[in-house]
């Protein structure tokens, strides 16, 4: 009886075997996909970078949050229990992430994950501030409302 073929982890969802016999001498893995032509090498490699790109994007759209709330202390109109959800939300998709040995995602769900949990923990810190540009915004929409109210009296 031959011995049967190791099995690797499962990536991606799928469970390959990884002796030269099974799947031949140019089986490659490439981020965690298992690869047998260099066409299919190149697309992984296209598509990780695509992925990587993807996620600085997503850093760098909670960059503007986290800089406001850290130089003015101003938490004004953001929303702790909005975060705290991102937060439990990305700590369930990045556990799946792991799971998947998925790189990609796994850099996004911990971008987002650090992300969350500095924004929860200054939205904290500096619950109730309001920096004067927030302010200025307030009172304009008090006055308009006030004008509005008045006109229909």
């Amino acid at each position: 009886m031959a011995p049967s073929p190791r099995r690797a982890a499962p990536f991606g969802g799928r469970e390959l075997a990884t002796d030269d016999l099974a799947y031949g001498p140019l089986t490659t893995l490439v981020a965690g996909v298992y690869a047998t032509t260099p066409r299919e090498v190149r697309s992984i490699v296209v598509f990780e970078i695509l992925g990587v790109v993807g996620v600085a994007i997503s850093v760098l759209a909670y960059l503007p949050q986290v800089v406001h709330l850290a130089r003015q202390h101003c938490s004004a109109g953001v929303s702790g229990r909005a975060w705290a959800m991102w937060l439990a939300s990305s700590l369930l998709v990045g556990a799946v992430a792991l799971h998947r040995h998925d790189p990609v995602f796994i850099l996004l769900q911990l971008s987002t994950l650090i992300s969350a949990a500095v924004i929860i923990v200054l939205v904290h810190r500096y619950r109730g501030l309001v920096c004067a540009t927030h302010a200025a915004a307030y009172r304009r929409a008090a006055q308009q409302s006030d004008a509005r109210r008045a006109s229909r009296d």
